[in-house]
């Protein structure tokens, strides 16, 4: 058996919860002492993330998780129409729920999508009937479900590791735009999805090598590159980016930005994104109003 000189005396402060060495503590082997440490400073790595996620649900509100293949994305023969309309239902989820709700907590039915949407009853009910044969939507008793596969609000842990990428898409920038434009313009939106897996992980710039650690590494798409990755006439790329950097966010910011300086285009992160930059984003952004 160990002598009090093997093991040395701890006790825990009651200021800092800290293991402090005193006299008449508490006897604690060096594993014990060691595992104590692991777990606190777990808890305040945990404690960072979380005072990190409410700061940025401050700023930009509500996310959702969108989970996707960057290599095949599940969206990639999905109509611009229907991809619209199903990120805009995934911006109704609750925390933890998978069922579709109001902003108000009440729940949405499939009667009431048309009206949600914003489309006609035909043309809800045709998209609804291809979501659920495609397994992104499932409907029961009038309920409206997202396939959590996909699109979730809770933690995604269980995510981490497979070969498969994620994105917030913040509810309250989509939603704007996804209203203020006619069901004709709302195509728009479709095209900045379908960069989603072009968007550098922390600094949003649509490019090459999403995960190029070095800023200057970074490999920008140029506006026609971008038109091939989204599916779209490279001969007409003045349009789209035209039509692009007409879209802004509820506060006047552009959704979607030329950067002059650094020769790229920014998503802005209220709408989509993966890191934890936002701040160096909207700089880069701002910085190209400056020096316009």
């Amino acid at each position: 058996m160990p002598s009090e000189q093997d093991i040395p005396l701890y006790t825990t402060d009651p200021t800092t919860g800290e293991l402090v060495p005193v006299e008449n503590g508490q006897y604690l082997s060096p594993a014990e002492i060691e595992r104590r440490r692991y777990f606190q400073k777990k808890k305040q790595q945990q404690a960072i993330r979380h005072a990190a996620n409410d700061e940025r649900t401050r700023k930009f509100g509500n996310f959702t998780f969108c989970r996707y293949t960057l290599s095949a994305p599940f969206w990639a023969d999905m109509s611009n129409a229907d991809l619209v309309r199903l990120f805009y239902l995934s911006t109704c989820m609750l925390y933890k729920r998978d069922t579709l709700y109001y902003s108000n907590g009440r729940q949405l039915t499939a009667d009431s999508l048309p009206e949600v949407l914003q489309t006609s009853e035909s043309t809800c009910r045709r998209f609804l009937a291809a979501m659920e044969q495609q397994d992104y939507l499932q409907i029961e008793d009038g309920a409206v479900t997202m396939n959590t596969e996909y699109f979730a609000r809770q933690s995604i842990r269980h995510w981490i590791g497979d070969d498969r990428s994620f994105i917030r898409v913040y509810h309250n920038a989509y939603r704007y735009l996804y209203r203020q434009l006619k069901n004709k313009q709302r195509g728009q939106l479709a095209y900045l999805i379908r960069m989603i897996p072009y968007l550098h992980e922390e600094r949003n710039i649509v490019c090459a090598n999403t995960f190029a650690h070095d800023a200057d590494r970074i490999t920008p798409l140029d506006d026609k590159r971008i038109c091939e990755a989204v599916e779209y006439n490279p001969n007409q790329s003045a349009r789209l980016m035209k039509d692009l950097q007409a879209l802004h966010l509820e506060n006047g910011q552009p959704a979607f930005i030329y950067n002059a300086e650094q020769r790229c285009f920014i998503v802005h992160p209220a709408l989509f994104y993966e890191g934890d930059a936002q701040g160096a984003v909207l700089r880069d952004m701002n910085e190209n109003h400056e020096n316009a």
